[in-house]
């Protein structure tokens, strides 16, 4: 036994390091394999001299060893994976994480930080590439983990404005006090988004949470505490909350007298006490002689008193003391107009136009304010100097339009735009724009069509317009008893202000005289009334055809309201060109009040037969205002004539899964397949459904080759497919394949189908009728006798007093 090494029992066995006495060698410092036998005489376990397999394996295995292993695997595997996982965003543009970051603990914490920044530099990129979808999907999530950035909650407002979503914009920006102080640029840029949007209540509530915000920044600039009690006070008087006002002053700017002087003036003009306001206007001076807002101030103060001489010696002494600040000559010209003075406004403006020739934006600024005055005789000076002097009068053509407009001279404002026109190209782009609304908005106000108040409402949606400029446009409909544009323009100015003081006076002004109007128009309407089965009398012009329109469509004379359209086109006066698109939008709106969905989906198409924007826009905001009220029938067939016009709609995709998710499986197309542009020969049956013809030709080649009526189905799945694709040929195409829809519609036995294709077809081409007829008599020939007579109500649908269609209908109809 003394050659033999005794050894525990167990088969597994540990020890704390790697004895030297180990029965075998150790492994890797951790394990040590041998192979023991049992005594039999003392039943002791002991590794025997001569090695052999037949006796069981047994293991030794070190702790120390396996720990040193343990920790040396986890340090390798923790930072060769932070290694990998640097690399991996490394790749990543935009990234900020790095090695560092990922091995030491202590900044675990800022991952989501520097994911946030992260995000606000691709957005940053993605709005330098005029992405801005992408940007705004950026915006969100980067300020989600990094709050701080104030320069993309600037962004983010500003796209949330473009998207007319105004609400969750002034929400961003408020929202900004939440978290590190966001400094002075901030809170200005914050408040030239606010100020347009005529909610003062909002523009106080951010400027009291920037004032709490100071006050919990020791680091905080002061001026900003100025800036925004400045802001506020204005705000304040302009809502003629002068009292507050002044207590806001006295308690945080008491030493500054011009801003407190300035304040308790206007109190005294709201009030009404003249004598006040004037001995607090005696402090500011005596305090300020020069000040020029004092001055300014003292001219609004002698204009309420009615003091002339002390208000032109006010005048006088700002022109004296700022003699190159235009602004005082605009402001003496308007104050010499209003006390009647015109040869003395004339004579200021010959000296003045050479003076300021430098400064060709101070002439913008004259006119402006001569033209608050209505004379346009002075303006008409000021045009005439201008040009004389070989500067762009561009500004001051502008400023007159618009004073004619609101005098309601429409044949001068038309010949001041038409000067306007004349100096085209070299008018600036803004000043283009402008001119653009401005012509629409002559033409809505002096004309009856509705086509012009309809070209308006494009002008206005084809860019973002200024608040103030949709009061003109609105205050200028208002005096053209337009009340029916005015409010559809205060709708789309509710889109970027929602929160405006101005739109709800105004829709609550205007709404009751629009009702006024309409019963008026109800009642001429009403003696009008024509004998039963004679067709309804069809007004000379646009604007009352549309009001007794609308007014038998609010009685709830839906069918007359039809007839009536339906005598419109039939005798189709001078008028129905240029309101053809309305009247496709009415006929649509009507059927959806009878519940006729094939008349429904006719009107449609005719109405998105060539769409703008603006129609796919109210289309499915039709459909979304259906769906609330019930009309979900209407509703899901609406968007998937919307998604015929514009496959691609995303909100119309989006509503019709939610609405229909077995229509919206109809309409979309499979990812990745792309409509390839071949030609017939290489068009497979399998594909007709998704492949679109590069001609016309090979398109009814294609079609010719479908015409076995097992194959109906299958040409009428192309049919779709290139009206959906909307090639370049399908303009010219189109008689045509309208007419071959009626025949498809024929071989698949659809009656309703067939109908609605009937009407598509006749609705726009009336020479159709003898080809209609002619057919009807071949389906009768075949023995389709209810397609025959089908063809034949259609026709008189269209043209009641066809002869051809009333005698086949009293042949084919009789017993």
């Amino acid at each position: 036994m003394t050659d033999r090494k005794a050894v525990n029992p167990a088969r597994i066995q540990f020890s704390w390091g790697c004895a030297p006495d180990a029965p075998a060698r150790w492994f890797l410092w951790v394990f040590c394999f041998f192979r023991r036998a049992k005594s039999p005489v003392t039943g002791k376990y002991y590794v025997p001299v001569k090695r052999s397999n037949v006796y069981p394996l047994a293991v030794l295995i070190s702790v120390r060893g396996l720990l040193l292993w343990f920790v040396t695997l986890a340090l390798v595997t923790y930072f060769g994976g932070a290694a990998g996982l640097a690399n991996w965003y490394e790749k990543k543009p935009f990234n900020r994480i790095t090695y560092s970051d990922l091995v030491l603990p202590w900044r675990w914490s800022q991952f989501d930080t520097l994911r946030g920044k992260a995000n606000l530099d691709q957005a940053e990129a993605d709005l330098k590439n005029g992405n801005i979808r992408s940007a705004f999907a950026f915006l969100r999530s980067g300020l989600a983990r990094y709050p701080d950035d104030s320069k993309a909650r600037l962004q983010l407002a500003s796209i949330y404005i473009l998207f007319r979503i105004r609400v969750e914009a002034e929400k961003t920006l408020i929202n900004a006090f939440n978290h590190a102080y966001p400094g002075s640029d901030y809170i200005k840029k914050a408040v030239s988004l606010i100020e347009p949007s005529d909610n003062p209540e909002f523009l106080i509530s951010f400027c009291d949470r920037g004032r709490a915000a100071l006050a919990a920044n020791d680091r905080a600039d002061g001026r900003d505490a100025r800036y925004l009690d400045g802001i506020k006070v204005k705000t304040l008087l302009q809502l003629d909350r002068t009292d507050e006002a002044v207590a806001l002053i006295e308690k945080y700017q008491p030493d500054d007298v011009a801003f407190l002087q300035m304040a308790k003036v206007a109190q005294g003009l709201v009030r009404g006490d003249l004598a006040a306001a004037e001995t607090e206007l005696k402090v500011w001076l005596a305090a300020m002689p020069d000040a020029e807002q004092a001055l300014t101030t003292a001219v609004r103060v002698y204009r309420a008193a009615g003091k002339a001489p002390e208000l032109k010696a006010a005048i006088l002494r700002l022109r004296s003391l700022y003699p190159e600040n235009p602004a005082h000559i605009g402001l003496a010209l308007s104050e010499s107009l209003r006390l009647g003075q015109t040869q003395e406004a004339l004579d200021l403006l010959d000296i003045s136009v050479i003076r300021f020739a430098h400064q060709p934006a101070a002439y913008g600024e004259w006119a402006e304010a001569i033209s608050k005055t209505g004379n346009d005789t002075v303006l008409a000076r000021l045009e005439q100097l201008v040009t004389e002097s070989n500067q762009n009068p561009q500004t001051v053509i502008f400023a007159r339009i618009m004073e004619q407009i609101h005098r309601q001279a429409w044949a001068e404002a038309e010949a001041s735009s038409a000067r306007l026109d004349a100096l085209y190209p070299n008018v600036a782009p803004r000043m283009q724009a402008l001119h653009r609304v401005a012509k629409a908005l002559i033409a809505a106000c002096s004309q009856p069509l509705k086509g012009a108040e309809n070209t308006l409402a494009n002008t206005i949606t084809g860019g973002w317009v200024a608040m103030n400029l949709y009061e003109q446009i609105v205050d200028a409909l208002a005096r053209a008893e337009r009340y029916e544009a005015a409010l559809e323009v205060l709708t789309l100015a509710e889109g970027y202000y929602p929160t405006s003081r101005y739109i709800a006076m105004q829709r609550a002004a205007l709404t009751p005289k629009l009702a006024e109007q309409n019963i008026l128009a109800a009642r001429a309407l009403a003696e009008q009334t024509p004998v039963a089965g004679a067709d309804p009398k069809v007004p000379a012009d646009a604007k009352s055809f549309f009001i007794a329109l609308d007014a038998l469509a609010q009685a709830g004379r839906t069918a007359d309201a039809l007839n009536l359209a339906r005598a419109a086109r039939k005798v189709a006066p001078a008028w129905l060109r240029d309101a053809q698109p309305d009247l496709d939008w009415r006929e649509v709106l009507l059927a959806a009040d009878t519940d006729d969905l094939p008349l429904l989906q006719l009107n449609l198409r005719s109405a998105l037969r060539a769409p703008t924007a603006p129609q796919i826009e109210r289309a499915v905001a039709q459909a979304q205002t259906w769906f609330a009220a019930q009309k979900k029938p209407a509703a899901v067939l609406t968007l998937r004539e919307v998604l015929k016009a514009r496959p691609a709609h995303p909100l119309a995709v989006r509503l019709l899964a939610e609405w229909s998710p077995a229509d919206a499986a109809d309409e979309a197309v499979p990812a990745g397949e792309a409509r390839a542009v071949v030609s017939a020969g290489e068009l497979s049956p399998a594909a007709s459904a998704t492949v679109v013809p590069a001609s016309s030709a090979d398109f009814f080649k294609t079609l010719d080759s479908l015409a076995a009526p097992a194959r109906a189905g299958e040409a009428l799945k192309l049919v779709r497919a290139v009206r959906k694709a909307e090639p370049a040929w399908l303009g010219a195409a189109l008689p045509e394949l309208e007419w071959r829809e009626v025949l498809l519609a024929v071989q698949v036995d659809d009656l309703s189908l067939l109908q609605l294709n009937l009407r598509t077809y006749l609705r726009s081409r009336p020479a159709g009728i003898a080809r209609v007829l002619e057919q009807a008599n071949v389906w009768r020939g075949e023995g389709r006798n209810s397609v025959a007579l089908l063809a034949v109500r259609e026709v008189l649908r269209q043209q009641p007093d066809q002869a051809g269609a009333q005698k086949l209908l009293r042949e084919w109809s009789a017993p």
